[in-house]
């Protein structure tokens, strides 16, 4: 930035991922914003909304967050459930801000690829919210006027989320029992969301000279039952790894654009297990 400090709007400031980056931002020194909510001025979906919006601020980057997010696994299907999501990044292209940092997404993998997937094994007939992401990562890198950086991020675990897979056995450890996996397994891999949130903060104070995708997560190889059999072990619990297909993305591109992740998965499964542990303690009258 030749010294100079981008200033920054965040989309999606309120949901759990933006929150964090909003504070990240800020904690760094770099001005930034939470981008306003339709009632307060700007509907993302709205391309003359967008367009005021922008250049009336006139900001050197956004970390766009935004999105329709699926609620189930049925919803992680529906194309439909993307086509206003993208539209919130097409109107963001159309706006001209010169660095775009996108939230993108493991799901433009298809399972059953040779581990490590490299960024350049995105499954180009992705469907579904996938496919959403997919379409948005072209639409960034086609813009001439910007540079983006593309962070493809596994699911997100950490508090306040009081849900997931990760945070369910959590409990269920707790507790002395065994949580309940079900094949089939979906393909699956998680990163702490203070860890995600900071390698966005530094991907806006690092414009890339060229529109970068960058696999984001941690070196571990992952899969739903590999992952909670680490979480049994932080209780004293023994239980078996299973046979979830395991998924683990290159992030050799990561390492050298911005460096590796703030913490390790074994440091946060260990932070998991301490504040469910803390919880779930009697509280003394």
């Amino acid at each position: 930035m030749n010294g100079r400090l981008p200033r920054v709007c965040v989309t999606g400031a309120t949901g759990y991922l933006g929150q964090r980056v909003l504070a990240g931002l800020r904690d760094m020194g770099i001005p930034a914003v939470a981008c306003p909510s339709r009632r307060e001025g700007c509907d993302l979906t709205h391309l003359q909304s967008v367009i005021d919006y922008f250049s009336r601020e006139n900001f050197t980057a956004v970390i766009h967050c935004a999105a329709v997010v699926p609620k189930s696994a049925k919803d992680y299907a529906d194309g439909a459930a993307g086509a206003a999501s993208l539209r919130m990044t097409e109107n963001i292209v159309a706006a001209g801000v010169p660095h775009v940092v996108f939230t993108s997404s493991m799901t433009v993998y298809r399972d059953g690829l040779l581990l490590p997937v490299r960024e350049d094994d995105a499954d180009q007939e992705a469907k579904g919210y996938g496919g959403y992401k997919l379409q948005a990562e072209r639409a960034l890198c086609a813009a001439d006027h910007l540079k983006t950086t593309i962070l493809r991020l596994p699911g997100l675990f950490g508090p306040p989320r009081e849900s997931g897979l990760l945070y369910n056995a959590a409990i269920e450890f707790s507790k002395g029992r065994l949580p309940a996996l079900r094949p089939p397994f979906p393909m699956w891999a998680a990163m702490h969301i203070d860890d995600a949130a900071d390698l966005l903060c530094r991907a806006v104070r690092r414009p890339p000279a060229n529109s970068r995708v960058l696999n984001a997560g941690y070196l571990d190889s992952m899969s739903v039952t590999r992952t909670v059999s680490q979480l049994a072990a932080k209780f004293g619990i023994d239980m078996p790894e299973g046979e979830a297909r395991a998924f683990r993305m290159d992030v050799t591109e990561l390492e050298k654009e911005l460096g590796s992740p703030l913490n390790t998965l074994d440091a946060r499964l260990d932070e998991l297990a301490r504040s469910v542990r803390r919880a779930e303690e009697p509280v003394c009258a």
